[in-house]
């Protein structure tokens, strides 16, 4: 498993509150900054394995153009496809399509 350092994700959460809350004081702010970069750039975190099974994209979109809806597990096998390195020109324009569908509200997203 590949270690990948969540720096990017973290601070930018953590700098986006930080940066919108009011504060008199703009050294506090420029202190928070570095806080948060400091313990964001030490910690790394094992990148899970993501297989993806035969056929999963297809039965994703089965699934959604029978129910009009995209489950959390047909999301999950959506960011699983993304994931991997090897997903075909068709199998990306499928989900392209379902994303699409999603922002335009023809397909709502469920729990």
């Amino acid at each position: 498993m590949t270690p990948i350092t969540v720096v990017y994700l973290l601070s930018s959460l953590h700098l986006s509150v930080i940066l919108t809350e009011p504060q008199e004081d703009e050294s506090l702010r420029e202190l928070g900054k570095q806080e948060i970069i400091n313990i964001s750039s030490s910690t790394t975190y094992p990148m899970p394995q993501v297989n993806l099974l035969p056929g999963a994209i297809n039965e994703i979109i089965a699934s959604v153009a029978d129910s009009q809806s995209l489950s959390q597990t047909d999301r999950y096998g959506l960011m699983a496809a993304m994931l991997d390195e090897s997903l075909s020109e068709d199998d990306h324009r499928s989900i392209d399509r379902l994303l699409r569908s999603v922002v335009r509200g023809w397909v709502q997203i469920t729990a």
